[in-house]
Parts: structure tokens; C-alpha cells; sequence
């Protein structure tokens, strides 16, 4: 669309249809591969989210600016907002959404990490950049059961960096997810100026389990946070993002490529 940034994409293999959310008016699109053609599915709020997933009925789910799960239904064409909210609305949060989401292997549990705001002045983001103060408030990580109900169940796991006590800033934010071949989810949690820990959720309990630091070889460093992550079809998890170390002055930003191999995490 003319004017419009894309934020978030999922595709559905079985449609053959791209679904998209957008910069600055955050509405949900729709392009269909095979008949070149796009169409706007609706609005879903003042502030454009990053993440819309399909599930393997076919479903489309993205999230608005309070963290309310909002869903396209593609055979009745209805864009709807669920009874179901991300974890983390509490306080002087004014702003709920999520940077990674990702679907279980079972084709219906949506796993991710909730990031929370309070943000003034509270307009559209595309209206207000000079003067705008964002603060950071904890974020969870959460497992959403699109099909538990109606509207489906969304479960906190656990704090997103596995403690509650744990400061939250700009490297706080959880831009990575994947899976390990077993089917749990894998992401990164930063520390202040410290090395990020690998947190993995569990989906046979709903645990959340941190691994440890994520160190490079040698005097490469830690990694600081990861703004992506993948899979291999060996089971191999990789995540890149920033490191920091001795030999490297920070403001020369230098990137590492971490790859865990599966199982490595006991």
C-alpha cells in the first residue's frame, strides 16, 4: 500500500496467501500469491504490531495496542478481537504487544514473549517521534491456545527473563524466537551490561528454564541480545545479534552467529 511500511509477515503454504501488518495506520493485509491481489482486512489499533501468525486451521492472529488477541477468519472473512490479552497489562502500562511470537508444532499453540510500555504522549506512533518517552515495564513469556474455547486461553509461563526482579531497557526487548526440533521454544533474554541468557519454554510442563549465558569463542565476548533467530533442518538453533567484549569498543557494534546444536541444553 502507497504511504504504508510492512511490520509483520506469516504465510499460509496450504492458501498460498501472505498475510501483513502495517506502518503507520496498522491495518492487516492480505495478498493472494496466485491472483496477485491484495486486500485490506481491517484495522487493528493505533499502533502497528510486529507479529501475525497462521495456525494450521488456517486462523490469522496478530494483536492490538493493549495486547488483545485479534483474529481473521479467512472462510467467513471476519476480523475479530478475542476475550484473551497478552500478560503483562497491569500498573501504568499503557501499551502491550509482543516483538516474536512463534507456532508450536502442535499448529495451535502460539508461544512468545509479552513486552510492556508506559508511553506519553499516548498517540499514534506515526503522529508523535520528537518528545515521545517510552519506559520499559517487565514483560512474560506466554503460551496462547488459539483453540481452548471460543476465544481461546492465553497462560503466562513466567517472567520473561526468568526473574522478576531483573531491570528492563531498550536491550530488554525480545526481538527472537524458534523452536528446537523437539518443539520448545528458544529465545534470548539480555542483561545490563552483562551476557544475555538463553531461556527455553518447556512445553511438556509450561516451564520456563534458563540455560545460562550465551558466550562467543575465545576473546569474541558475550552476545548482548539476538534480533534473530532460526532453526536448521539438523536441528541446529541459531540466533544473531550484538556481542560485546574486551577487544571490541562498544560503539563499533560487532555481530556474532551463535549455533547451538540440538540437545545441547540437556
Amino acid at each position: 500500500m502507497a504511504g504504508e511500511s510492512l511490520m509483520g509477515f506469516a504465510l499460509d503454504p496450504r492458501t498460498h496467501r501472505l498475510y501483513a501488518t502495517t506502518h503507520t495506520r496498522s491495518l492487516l493485509l492480505e495478498y493472494d500469491i496466485q491472483a496477485g491481489r491484495t486486500e485490506v482486512l481491517g484495522s487493528i489499533g493505533r499502533y502497528p504490531t510486529r507479529m501475525v501468525e497462521c495456525t494450521a486451521d488456517g486462523m490469522v492472529y496478530t494483536f492490538g495496542e493493549e495486547g488483545r488477541v485479534i483474529r481473521f477468519d479467512p472462510r467467513s472473512r471476519e476480523l475479530r478481537v478475542l476475550d484473551a490479552q497478552l500478560p503483562g497489562w497491569e500498573g501504568d502500562v499503557n501499551l502491550l504487544t509482543t516483538f516474536c511470537t512463534v507456532v508450536g508444532h502442535d499448529g495451535r499453540t502460539i508461544y512468545g514473549v509479552s513486552t510492556a510500555f508506559h508511553i506519553e504522549p499516548r498517540k499514534r506512533m506515526a503522529e508523535v517521534v520528537e518528545g515521545r518517552k517510552s519506559e520499559f515495564r517487565p514483560g512474560y513469556a506466554f503460551a496462547y491456545d488459539t483453540q481452548a474455547g471460543s476465544d481461546g486461553r492465553m497462560r503466562a509461563i513466567g517472567p520473561a527473563g526468568g526473574d522478576p526482579s531483573a531491570s528492563v531497557g531498550d536491550l530488554q526487548l525480545h526481538h527472537a524466537i524458534t523452536l528446537s526440533r523437539a518443539g520448545d521454544p528458544l529465545y534470548v533474554s539480555a542483561r545490563p551490561d552483562a551476557p544475555a541468557h538463553l531461556m527455553m519454554v518447556r512445553t511438556r510442563d509450561e516451564r520456563l528454564a534458563d540455560l545460562g549465558e550465551m558466550w562467543g569463542d575465545g576473546d569474541e565476548g558475550y552476545v548482548e541480545t539476538a534480533l534473530a533467530a532460526t532453526t536448521g533442518l539438523d536441528g541446529t538453533v541459531y540466533f544473531g545479534g550484538p556481542r560485546k567484549s574486551e577487544r571490541y569498543a562498544r560503539d563499533h557494534v560487532r555481530w556474532a552467529l551463535i549455533m547451538l546444536q540440538d540437545g545441547c541444553w540437556g
